[in-house]
């Protein structure tokens, strides 16, 4: 099976004030938050990486999509290392890879609507035309169970079930072949849990998605 996204020997070290030294300058604690991880998510595959809270497993999701910079090791995406690539170099390779996080609130712009939102990707990376653009912000929150009524809804007259629909809408925009899901489901009731995962499991299969699912949760994990 084709290996689509390889950590090797991950760490992150974070340097924390501990106290001042003297007036002029601050001690520094060194903080491992990731400690030389390696995982290999295959083509087409659902990876699940589990931790209790504050173990680190979001910093590894973060690092796979060059979020956030690794103190050590490789990231390895579809035989490319992008570990020291530059953020404009990095610009073609974010469109195979998407992450869609936790707090679906906080990671929605509250001053645009939801089909802006939905089309924010191909603004970024300019793509298709305006015309194009509101057609394919329909299939998007079409795919993910809302219709033309939420187009010019705002992330807060949503619950937290269609919030996450919008930002898993938003991540499938550009296509990619991975997805990061940090936690997507923690901070929903059961019921819409279900509904969420439910919905992953079908576009997983129908897009041919290879998934690195974040949780704490095994039971979520094992749904998938």
């Amino acid at each position: 099976m084709k290996t689509v996204l390889e950590l090797k020997n991950i760490s992150k070290h974070f340097n924390i004030n501990k106290g001042f030294k003297n007036f002029f300058s601050q001690q520094k604690e060194k903080f491992i938050a990731v400690d030389n991880v390696n995982l290999k998510l295959e083509s087409k595959k659902v990876l699940g990486l589990v931790g209790e809270s504050g173990s680190g497993k979001s910093t590894c999701g973060l690092m796979a999509m060059r979020l956030l910079n690794p103190s050590n090791g490789n990231i390895i995406l579809e035989n490319k290392d992008i570990t020291t690539l530059k953020n404009h170099e990095l610009k073609n390779y974010r469109k195979q890879m998407q992450i869609i996080f936790q707090d679906s609130y906080s990671s929605l712009n509250p001053m645009m609507t939801l089909a802006k939102i939905v089309i924010e990707p191909f603004v970024i990376h300019n793509l298709y035309t305006f015309n194009e653009r509101q057609e394919l912000a329909n299939e998007l929150l079409n795919k993910v169970g809302l219709d033309k009524t939420y187009h010019n809804r705002y992330p807060h007259e949503l619950s937290g079930g269609e919030r996450q629909r919008v930002s898993i809408a938003r991540a499938l925009a550009l296509k990619p072949t991975i997805l990061v899901a940090d936690e997507p489901t923690s901070a929903l009731d059961v019921c819409v849990k279900a509904q969420v995962i439910n919905l992953l499991h079908e576009l997983q299969e129908e897009m041919g998605l290879s998934i690195l699912f974040i949780s704490h949760e095994l039971n979520v994990l094992r749904s998938l």
